[in-house]
């Protein structure tokens, strides 16, 4: 089986499209760190002062009645923060790991990217027509399909390595690597401001991202042993990528959306208590599992009766 892996990974590699996805992916990380450095105005003076100052503004606008409720509550969650640092002398000050964790949106090009790979991973071995001097190996099928499966996951991971350890550097030479002391604080599904260490949030975010990774890349690979063909695979996993959350919020007041698979991929959300239909992590991982059980079912199920004569 290992053999297998690293002869998927090796055919992987030997193509250098992987390799212009993870310089890409380097440049952007790079380019989006030092463009937010640049165009965030750095804090100067004494942060007490400027943070009672936010309080008073933030006070004084929710007492305007025209004030809409959307904007209102958004007001309101970051008074409590505001409120809650000067409360225990916590400073806004960037750090490092704050600037890695918001970096955590390119995750999502991550997604395309192994979406990609995962959509041609199997269809291409029928569009070259090399598929059948694989399956004539004394091999099982099974063990072919799962090499293929883990080395998308492999490729999938060595991306998010990439990213974060692009992001940390850069923003380390940015920010300095020695003020990470700050917690990183949120309102809680109570509504109640609580904090956790930058360092376990940066990795939480990232750990919890890397599950829809994983979610987006199953789709794909079994969309590629279905339909044989890379370019469907690949479009459709992009299309239910990009339409899936808009599509689901139209069924948003339904009693079954909750079980549609774009309500619970984004678990960051779950987490924080902000996701709009109300789900727990739980819930939303049992959901996810049953999904991903399904894609893999439905790609060993074909690809073990497929008739490649």
């Amino acid at each position: 089986m290992l053999k297998l892996i690293l002869n998927e990974n090796m055919k992987l590699y030997s193509r250098v499209g992987q390799f212009i996805m993870i310089f890409i992916l380097m440049g952007l990380s790079v380019f989006t760190s030092i463009y937010t450095y640049k165009t965030t105005p750095q804090s100067v003076g004494d942060w007490k002062v400027q943070t009672e100052q936010k309080i008073q503004t933030a006070t004084e606008l929710l007492n305007n009645p025209q004030i809409p409720n959307f904007q209102k509550s958004e007001v309101e969650k970051q008074l409590k923060l505001d409120k809650y640092a000067l409360s225990h002398d916590i400073s806004p000050n960037t750090t490092v790991y704050e600037q890695v964790a918001k970096q955590a949106s390119l995750l999502s090009i991550i997604t395309m990217m192994t979406a990609v790979v995962a959509g041609g991973i199997v269809s291409n071995e029928y569009v070259w027509g090399t598929i059948k001097l694989l399956l004539i190996r004394p091999i099982s099928r099974s063990k072919i399909l799962l090499s293929k499966y883990f080395a998308s996951l492999m490729f999938a991971f060595l991306l998010v390595i990439v990213l974060l350890a692009t992001s940390f550097v850069t923003n380390g030479i940015l920010y300095g690597f020695d003020n990470s002391d700050n917690p990183y604080l949120f309102i809680g599904p109570t509504g109640e401001v609580s904090q956790m260490s930058m360092v376990v949030h940066t990795l939480q975010t990232y750990l919890l991202k890397s599950v829809e990774i994983v979610i987006y890349l199953t789709l794909a690979f079994m969309l590629s042993v279905v339909f044989r063909s890379n370019a469907l695979a690949i479009g459709a996993t992009l299309l239910l990528l990009l339409l899936g959350p808009q599509l689901t919020s139209m069924f948003a007041q339904q009693t079954w959306s909750k079980y549609i698979l774009f309500a619970n991929t984004d678990l960051t959300m779950v987490t924080m208590g902000s996701n709009p239909f109300g789900l727990t992590l739980p819930f939303s991982l049992t959901v996810l599992g049953s999904y991903l059980l399904l894609f893999i079912t439905i790609s060993w199920i074909t690809f073990q009766k497929r008739d490649i004569a």
